[in-house]
Formats: structure tokens, C-alpha cells, sequence
């Protein structure tokens, strides 16, 4: 459930629809408090499976599994600080595992119960939770969940047939690994109000390291045209949908854009059918107020995070001219970093579909003049509210970065220097000029800065140092055979340094396949911003990945002078390091145009190092307040009442770019 805020109440519906029982379980009660899983958890769930309790056993499993893999970040038994990671490694790594060991038993026992018999509520439920449940076999000795075919079904050398009977488990222990065409043709021909919810189970990946893996996504994605949108009947369906929503980015594939669209569509049907489809908007011309309403929709909104980081400035710089309103969770929307609004409302982020009506109803009570969007991505409920109607005008910037594909999105705002090509978003695509709305914010003083780098002088060792800055989702098959291709071509010894900030589930499964690949590679678990910047400083060069690279990650290796590589691509995900290393002067040869060029270009810095020093040099000469924190003017102000103004002219217009000079 990496970056959604998946909370309890969501269990409680699928819970609540399985069992008809109570809502919260004692224990959840209590690993939710604690924050982490306990031995009696996992023991007490392996105790139901032998007992063959079935619905305390289910309801238990849904408990772990929210604790286990519910939230982005977590201290506990299957986390480790980095900071702590040297001294408590062997103490929290054996106890991970045995904890792995249990439960992963008993689900295995769990499935494989002859007696054990799924009714579509629990099959249902189950498929909702098969990107955790790869997750947990993933970093569990079992390694996938390729044993249950010979458990399931009748072996015979190296193949095994499932036995009819078991057809419907299977689909529960299949992965995208292990998804064949006998499936991809079974799932062709469902019914249409489950198709849906088992194709998007199948691309429900937060991570596709295997080249396996991105054969059958693009054989899923193929079969698209043929899955049939459907309303989705529970909570928990929708937290499937919103996240394979915001992972589609990262794929590498082309017509990844197309699964959007078609969860665009699920989504619509299911406000129509839980009756949250806005049916009109207030009339504006009868409301007096002194200023216009701009409602400015919060996905994930902290001082560290990217999105904090990057547009901060420009909603400060927006505060004089409207009446800002954020919308937002109750975490997202912490006093210190919400400053810069006249008005916060706050919801719950339960994804029950009562609560989005009561988000939806708050909106429209507010009746806001214009709708903005940093990012549509990050939050189910920002991807739900995305596809309705809320406002005569609504916007949005590429701080996911992606268009929304959304019929009811009417701009999508880009700076001049980080033009996409139009063919690549939906919405019209507003040109503004550079410093309108797009700057920094600096998270480490230049003291400590001089610091660290002197720090970074005395550790360079004679093993060149290549860092990857990137989050998890970014790293794909094609990127890791571009770093072995790297690493056999270069003359000298490279150590890959992963900064993914991953968990412990994530970061052994990328450990593992990146030794299979490479010399010595090492994979970091979440580091306090500090340390993660030294482990930046400390190297010499950084690659960014490919199709989705970096914003923030460009930035901060900028801020330690660290020469840094990129592939140019067109959409707006693909695009950002190019164009940020344009701005900051780099040579031509930390741009390249194609993956050959990108093997050859980090080969020939790796191997040439007067030429990485001098444009070290350069980086640490530039003027990065100049460049990347500088202070925003009222051009945004001025941009989006020139939108509110003139929306019904360019509403009428066939014109997809639109230019804005402020006077």
C-alpha cells in the first residue's frame, strides 16, 4: 500500500462485508496503536488457519496486513532506520524473519485447506489484497508464491496443471510473474462486475524488477481494450484502483496512459452508483465576497516532502490575490506547513465512500471559483475528486508528474522550460514563463552544507561511487540492465549505491536481484534527509532512471555538486532532469537522446575523471540561488485569474497550448 494512506476503516468495510461481525478486532486495535506486528499477531492468526476458523483467521490476516504493508513508512519489526541499521541489522532481520516465517506458513496452510472454500465476497476481498500478499512472500524465504502451483495443482516434471476445483484460489496466488496466457484468456472472458477489479489486481505493483514481470504487464495493458469498466462495490477496491492509478506512471510503456482513462471511467461510475456524483454547481454570479475562492487540493503536503519543496512558494505567492482554502487529511495538513491558507477543511481519509460524499458536499458548500491541483496521484481521494466536476474552472501542475486524462481537468500548468509534448496530456497545456510558480525550498543550511562537503573530500575512495536517487517504483528491468551494461563496459570498479528509501520487504528483494546483476551493490532503507544527502555527496556521479526520473533528486545532487545524467524523454515525467540540467548549464554529455548514448555518456564520465571534476567544479560554482531558490514574483496570481477570466473563451477554443504573458 506504498504511498496511500490505506487506513483502518477500510479493513473494517472488507471486514464487515466477510463477516458481518464486529467492526475492529481487539488486536487491531493494539497493532495499530504499536504501529508494528507482534509474534502472538501472526502466532494468533496460524492458530485460527489450524483450528480451520476461517473467518477469525481471515479477519486476522486483513489485520496483519494493513500493519505489515498499510502505511509509507514505519518503525517496527519489518522496517529498520538507517541510523540504527549497523547496530540493530542482525537483531531486527531475525526476528523479521521468523515473523515471515509464521505467517507466510500460514497463509500457505490457509489457501491450501482443501476445506477452505472462497465465496465471492472473500474472493473479492482477497484480490484486493494480492499486491500485499506478493509483497510479504517476496521477503519471506519463499522468495514468490510459486509454491502453491504444485500445492494447488498436480505436478509433472516442471509443470503443473491446476485441478478445476482450485481454479479460483489460483487466481488468489497468482503474480505478475507467474500470470501465463491460459489466464490472460480467463480473465478476457469474466463477468464484467469482477473482470475489472482482477485485471487492475494484476497491475496493483508498487515495484516490477523482473523481466517477467514487464512482459506480462505489457500483455495486460494489450488486453486492456477488452476489460470492461464497472462500478466498484467496496472501499478497498478503490484503494487497488487509485494505486495502480498513480503507479501507471512509473511504467515503461507506452500506452500505460490507457489504464488511467479506464479507471477514469470505473470511478465515474461508482460516484453515480454510491451517490456522490455532483449534479450542478452553485451559481457564482449570486455569491458576494471580496475575493475569488481558489481551493488548492493537499495530496501529500509536509516540509521534507517533494511537493512541499517544489510549490510552497508559488501557493504563498497566491495567498495576496485569493482566498486560499486547502483541502486536505488530517496528517496532510499540519498547522506548521498549512501558513500560507486563509482556511484549511479537513476529511477523513478512510476511503469509505460515505466520506468522500462529505468531502465532495464540503466543496461544494464552499462553492470555490477555481480548483488547483499540485498533483493528482498521491491520494485516492484527490484521484476520485479529480474526475468530478467541482468548480467552473479546475487545474492542475505536474507535481506527480503526469496528466490526469480526466474529461473534467481543464488545464494542466507548465513552466516554459519544462514543455511536454501535447500529445502527452489530456488537459489543455498552459505555458507560463520560468519563475511563475516553480521554485525550491533549501532543507540544509550552507554552514552545514561546507561541512558536509568537506567531509565528502576526505572519504572518496578509489571505487567510483554511482549513486541511483530515486524512489523504488522508478527502477525498472531496462534500468537495471542499462547499470550492468554500465558497469561491463567501464574500466573501473563501480559500486551502485540504490537510494530508494525502501522497507525491509523492498529492499532485500532489490538486493537480491541487483547481485545477480551486479558487482556490489547496495540498497538504503529511509534515511533522515541529512544522511541521505551525504551518501549523495560522498559519490561521483548519480544516474537518474528512466522513463520516470527526478525532480528533487537532481536538486539535492545538485546542492552537493555531484555531475548527474539523465535521458531526455517528451512527457512530463520524463522530461524534468533535461531540463533542469539545461538550466543549470551542464555540458551536453549529461543529456542523452538515447540509451546507448546514455550507456556510453556515464562510461566515458566514469572512466574520464578530470572531466566528471570539471564539471563537479562547475556545479559548485553556480549560483544555485539563482538557479533553484530564488523568490517567486505574483505571476501566478496573475496566471490563474487570467484563467478564471477568460475560461469560457478558452473553454470554446480548439487551441490545445496556451500562452500567458503576464503585463
Amino acid at each position: 500500500f506504498y504511498n496511500h494512506g490505506v487506513h483502518l476503516s477500510l479493513f473494517r468495510q472488507a471486514v464487515k462485508n466477510s463477516q458481518g461481525s464486529k467492526s475492529m478486532s481487539e488486536s487491531q486495535m493494539e497493532m495499530s496503536q504499536e504501529n508494528q506486528l507482534r509474534l502472538l499477531d501472526v502466532t494468533k492468526f496460524s492458530g485460527h488457519v489450524y483450528r480451520r476458523e476461517y473467518n477469525l483467521a481471515l479477519r486476522k490476516l486483513i489485520d496483519i496486513i494493513y500493519v505489515a504493508v498499510g502505511k509509507v513508512s514505519f518503525s517496527g519489526s519489518f522496517y529498520e532506520e538507517e541510523r540504527d541499521r549497523r547496530e540493530a541489522m542482525n537483531k531486527n532481520s531475525e526476528y523479521s524473519d521468523r515473523l515471515l516465517a509464521i505467517l507466510t506458513s500460514g497463509v500457505t496452510a490457509l489457501i491450501s485447506d482443501p476445506k477452505f472454500e472462497i465465496d465471492e465476497t472473500n474472493f473479492r476481498n482477497f484480490i484486493s489484497l494480492r499486491g500485499a500478499l506478493r509483497r510479504i512472500f517476496l521477503a519471506s524465504s519463499y522468495q514468490n508464491m510459486q509454491h502453491f502451483h504444485g500445492i494447488l495443482g498436480d505436478l509433472s516434471g516442471n509443470l503443473s496443471s491446476i485441478r478445476p476445483k482450485n481454479l479460483t484460489k489460483s487466481f488468489i496466488i497468482l503474480t505478475l510473474n507467474t500470470l501465463d496466457k491460459n489466464y490472460l484468456a480467463r480473465i478476457e472472458q469474466m463477468q464484467e462486475d469482477v473482470q475489472a477489479l482482477v485485471w487492475l489486481s494484476f497491475l496493483d505493483v508498487n515495484n516490477l524488477f523482473l523481466d517477467s514481470e514487464q512482459r506480462n504487464l505489457d500483455s495486460l495493458i494489450e488486453i486492456g481494450k477488452k476489460i470492461r469498466p464497472t462500478a466498484f462495490t467496496m472501499p478497498i477496491e478503490i484503494s487497488v484502483a487509485a494505486r495502480v492509478w498513480f503507479h501507471c506512471t512509473y511504467w515503461n510503456n507506452p500506452k500505460k496512459h490507457q489504464v488511467k482513462k479506464f479507471i477514469n471511467q470505473c470511478l465515474n461510475k461508482t460516484a453515480i452508483a454510491q451517490r456522490y456524483y455532483p449534479s450542478q454547481l452553485k451559481n457564482l454570479d449570486k455569491v458576494s465576497r471580496d475575493k475569488k475562492v481558489l481551493l488548492v487540493v493537499l495530496e501529500l503536503w509536509h516540509s521534507k516532502h517533494a511537493m512541499y519543496r517544489c510549490y510552497s512558494k508559488g501557493l504563498e505567492a497566491l495567498s495576496n490575490e485569493f482566498r486560499l482554502v486547502a483541502l486536505g487529511t488530517e496528517q496532510q495538513t499540519l498547522d506548521e506547513n498549512v501558513t500560507m491558507f486563509d482556511e484549511v477543511i479537513r476529511f477523513d481519509a478512510n476511503l469509505e465512500f460515505s466520506d468522500v460524499r462529505k468531502a465532495i458536499m464540503k466543496i461544494t458548500d464552499l462553492a470555490p471559483d477555481a480548483i488547483f491541483y499540485p498533483s493528482v496521484g498521491m491520494s485516492p481521494v484527490a484521484v476520485q475528486l479529480a474526475q468530478l466536476r467541482l468548480a467552473p474552472v479546475q487545474m492542475m501542475s505536474g507535481g506527480h508528474p503526469a496528466s490526469s486524462f480526466s474529461t473534467e481537468m481543464d488545464y494542466f500548468l507548465m513552466e516554459e522550460d519544462f514543455m511536454p509534448s501535447i500529445e502527452t496530456v489530456s488537459e489543455k497545456l498552459v505555458k507560463v514563463k520560468s519563475r511563475t510558480f516553480f521554485s525550491w525550498k533549501r532543507l540544509i543550511s550552507k554552514e552545514a552544507l561546507d561541512e558536509m562537503n568537506k567531509e565528502s573530500e576526505k572519504r572518496r575512495s578509489s571505487k567510483i561511487q554511482v549513486v541511483v536517487n530515486s524512489s523504488l517504483q522508478k527502477i525498472t528491468p531496462e534500468f537495471i540492465d542499462t547499470c550492468k551494461e554500465i558497469e561491463r563496459k567501464s574500466s573501473r570498479n563501480i559500486t551502485f549505491s540504490f537510494l530508494i528509501g525502501a522497507d525491509l520487504f523492498n529492499r532485500r528483494r532489490l538486493e537480491d536481484i541487483l547481485k545477480q546483476k551486479l558487482e556490489s551493490p547496495i540498497v538504503y532503507s529511509d534515511l533522515p534527509y541529512d544522511d541521505y544527502l551525504r551518501v549523495i555527496a560522498n559519490s561521483d556521479l548519480q544516474l537518474t532512471p528512466f522513463p520516470f526520473g527526478n525532480t528533487n533528486g537532481f536538486c539535492d545532487a545538485m546542492v552537493v555538486g555531484v555531475p548527474t545524467l539523465c535521458l531526455i524523454g517528451e512527457s512530463p515525467e520524463s522530461l524534468i532532469d533535461s531540463a533542469m540540467s539545461k538550466k543549470m548549464g551542464l555540458p551536453p554529455i549529461c543529456r542523452a537522446e538515447s540509451r546507448e548514448i546514455y550507456i556510453d555518456s556515464a562510461v566515458r564520465l566514469i572512466d574520464e575523471p578530470q572531466e566528471r571534476r570539471n564539471i563537479e567544479s562547475f556545479i559548485k560554482s553556480v549560483d544555485l540561488d539563482d538557479i533553484l531558490f530564488f523568490e517567486l514574483g505574483d505571476d501566478f496570481s496573475k496566471l490563474v485569474s487570467h484563467l478564471i477570466e477568460k475560461h469560457h473563451l478558452f473553454k470554446s477554443s480548439s487551441d490545445r497550448i496556451i500562452s500567458f504573458e503576464p503585463h
